[in-house]
């Protein structure tokens, strides 16, 4: 099922993600709210400053939305807004680097 929830944009990364990922998804939680699952994809789709796309290629691929999509769901299922260091998490910056100036916590790709 698509999310009955959501701007057009969230619609078009859940079904991108359909597409590609649906095996590995619960696509139930994307119908609650609450959710961090929702939660995130509502970020990604509405707020992410990075503006990227669920294109399947270039700069706005579906690679790249899922691992914004992963490390919001984390932040957002860890209470993220509550850690001692945000490590630019939800940042417009690259995801990868999410982490602290040393590099020796937060994200790594």
């Amino acid at each position: 099922p698509t999310p009955l929830s959501g701007s057009d944009r969230f619609r078009a990364f859940a079904m991108a993600f359909k597409e590609h990922f649906a095996s590995h998804l619960n696509l139930e939680e994307w119908d609650d709210e609450t959710s961090s699952q929702f939660r995130a994809l509502s970020w990604l789709a509405d707020e992410d400053g990075a503006n990227i796309t669920a294109a399947v290629e270039g700069e706005g691929s579906v690679e790249r939305a899922v691992r914004r999509y992963a490390l919001a769901v984390l932040y957002f299922s860890t209470g993220g807004r509550e850690w001692k260091d945000l490590y630019g998490f939800l940042s417009e910056q690259h995801e990868c680097s999410w982490r602290d100036e040393g590099g020796k916590s937060g994200v790594r790709c």
